[in-house]
């Protein structure tokens, strides 16, 4: 089976315990670099604690050279607050970055990301010696709601019906009550990897491979209550399949990717019935064959993916409608010193599309950005750390009722090979 080896790692990072603690406004870490959005040219006007022109040569009238951080909204810039804080909605490059609203942190990493209907926030944290995984639940203003121990670290799904659902293929499904008590575990596909998991009122789904069939893509449901399995769809043999996520849209299961057959690299969007299992589609054409890593469902029934692109090489965000015609695509190509990557993708009540995922070529900084309906960005944020033995990178991020959150990990390497594991997670104004 073909399934990337990040989904079968179950190795963590050591790291002394610690409790999460909120920073409201504050993150040490964050700064601007090329991928910030210029966005908008904001209107010149009075500086508004002085009242004087915004900017000009006080002798001649004519324009000056616009100056990033003097205050002063001038050509070229998109804000410009007038201090060097990168985090407050306009970055030290005069550029649009997304305000963040608090910070929590922790010790170890996110394993598994999800969110409630009512924007509580569901971590999957994992790492820290002689302590287990943990379920951890979080209100929209950080708070922490709860934590308990779970049997090993895993994907995250939560359902309408108010269960929250952990899959590892070591330990089986556990099903956790909505205040955090582990009440049932089923193990129906022992030791199979498990790349997604997604559930609705009245059933879980579960993306797997399988052992005996090369690269083989099975989409399980299970009875939500009890988790016998109800039916299984199976990817046709002989083609092999990288799985990135299993996502529910309307009554179809939708799990994006890559795949490689005996014309080589394809692009994946395979399509199940969600009555029945029966796959419905497979490949997405495209001469470029970008790799989607994630993808997610708009209000209106539209698709939004997010991936790799490759040629040229960078990161592509791609809508489509619900029958999968390219309504529009953006490209952020890989330049000098800059290699961005999606880890997932999310889609907001008004529309609104957030990326999450890091960028390789600088020092391995977490990226976050903010896009409208139509494509263009909004805000993007990068959170590098100045040093060389830290790699920073986003893996979840969601839309609340009125906000955004993105979690990711710190991963420090020490002097003696090993190393330590910090995660993170934000929150952003979208307003």
């Amino acid at each position: 089976m073909s399934i990337p080896a990040r989904i079968l790692a179950f190795t963590g990072l050591a790291l002394s315990a610690c409790f999460p603690s909120v920073l409201v406004g504050e993150n040490p870490l964050g700064t601007d670099g090329p991928d910030s959005s210029t966005g908008p040219d904001s209107s010149t006007g009075p500086d508004p604690s002085t009242g004087a022109p915004t900017s000009g040569d006080p002798g001649t009238g004519e324009p000056s050279e616009a100056v990033c951080g003097d205050g002063v909204v001038d050509g070229g810039e998109a804000c410009d607050d007038g201090n060097d804080e990168p985090n407050d909605g306009c970055g030290v490059n005069c550029t649009r970055t997304g305000e963040v609203v608090w910070t929590v942190k922790g010790a170890g990493s996110i394993r598994g990301f999800a969110t409630g209907a009512d924007g509580t926030i569901y971590l999957c944290t994992f790492g820290v010696v002689n302590e287990p995984a943990f379920v951890r639940a979080f209100a929209p203003d950080g708070t922490e709601l709860w934590s308990t121990s779970a049997p090993h670290f895993g994907e995250l799904a939560v359902s309408p019906a108010g269960p929250i659902f952990l899959a590892n293929p070591l330990t089986g499904i556990h099903s956790f009550t909505p205040d955090g008590a582990l009440v049932a575990t089923w193990d129906p596909f022992p030791e199979l990897g498990i790349f997604g998991l997604a559930a609705t009122d009245d059933a879980l789904y579960v993306g797997t491979g399988d052992p005996e069939i090369e690269g083989q893509l099975v989409v399980h449901r299970l009875d939500l209550a009890t988790g016998a399995p109800v039916w299984e769809g199976r990817t046709p043999e002989g083609i092999t399949t990288i799985p990135e996520q299993l996502v529910i849209a309307g009554d179809r299961i939708l799990v994006p990717g890559y795949l490689f057959t005996d014309e080589g690299r394809g692009s994946m969007l395979a399509a199940f019935d969600g009555g029945t299992g029966e796959m419905l589609s497979l490949e997405l054409e495209d001469p470029a064959a970008p790799a989607w890593s994630s993808l997610a469902v708009l209000g209106d029934g539209d698709l939004v993916l997010a991936g790799l692109a490759t040629d040229p090489d960078g990161l592509l965000v791609r809508r489509l409608s619900a029958d999968f015609a390219e309504a529009w695509s953006d490209l952020t190509p890989a330049s000098a010193g800059t290699s961005p990557r999606a880890e997932r993708v999310a889609a907001g009540p008004q529309g609104h599309i957030a990326v999450a995922g890091f960028d390789l070529a600088d020092n391995s900084s977490a990226i976050v950005r903010l896009l409208d309906g139509a494509g263009a960005t909004l805000w993007s944020s990068r959170f590098a750390s100045p040093q060389d033995d830290e790699r920073d990178g986003a893996v979840g991020v969601a839309f609340g009722p009125d906000h955004l959150v993105a979690g990711g990990t710190v991963d420090t390497q020490t002097e003696d090979g090993h190393g330590t594991s910090e995660w993170w997670l934000r929150r952003f104004a979208i307003d």
